[in-house]
């Protein structure tokens, strides 16, 4: 799940672009962005930190730059989980 949904704003373009980087970060580590049992930790997890970095012994840097772009998180102050 996209940071913007979980804070509260609106479905536009930018999620389906979160969720295209997340997709190329799992197929590259074979593991999720993020993951925690509790939900509630999950969340966190998404909004406050940001995913590791892919093998740069098997992967080009730019692989790692593209990934980097795709999951900027665009949040607005005032959200609860910060």
């Amino acid at each position: 799940m996209a940071p913007e949904i979980l804070t509260g704003q609106k479905y536009n373009n930018s999620i389906d672009i979160w969720s295209i980087g997340c997709i190329i970060y799992e197929l590259c580590t074979l593991n999720y962005c993020f993951d925690c049992p509790h939900i509630f930790g999950l969340c966190n997890q998404i909004i406050n930190e940001n995913p590791g970095k892919i093998d740069e012994k098997i992967y080009k840097k730019d692989l790692q730059e593209l990934i980097d772009l795709l999951l900027k998180k665009i949040i607005k102050k005032g959200h609860p989980f910060k």
